[in-house]
């Protein structure tokens, strides 16, 4: 099956790419770069799929979480799981959930942010 995705390949809002993907194990992995990790958001609204090992492998920070954490590489936001645990097609409001969660790390009026307070505050 092919869907919308929004892929993030950097630090930055310019970073973020809506494309039509195949949904599949294989271009999930291709897209991370590596093991695929979901990011702990409700899986009924939004699915983000991250590289398991980008933090281990050095990868860069891409964007802050609002649990102080960080994500590390691209990662790809998807539209939630449906009855049968298949990820769905990214929607409008799948994107707004997960953009209260999730922020570039750099924004042009600070430079690279390092607490969500920074983002929020």
């Amino acid at each position: 099956m092919k869907g919308r995705a929004m892929i993030v390949n950097g630090p930055t809002a310019g970073h973020w790419q809506e494309r039509e993907i195949e949904f599949s194990l294989n271009e999930f992995q291709r897209i991370v770069g590596g093991y695929i990790e979901p990011l702990a958001l409700d899986s009924s609204k939004v699915t983000i799929y991250c590289n398991e090992e980008g933090k281990v492998h050095g990868l860069p920070a891409t964007a802050l979480i609002s649990n102080g954490d960080m994500i590390a590489g691209s990662f790809v936001i998807l539209g939630p799981v449906d009855d049968e645990g298949e990820t769905l097609p990214l929607t409008n409001a799948a994107l707004a959930y997960a953009k209260r969660f999730i922020k570039p790390m750099y924004e042009p009026d600070c430079g690279f942010v390092t607490e969500w307070e920074e983002v929020n505050g």
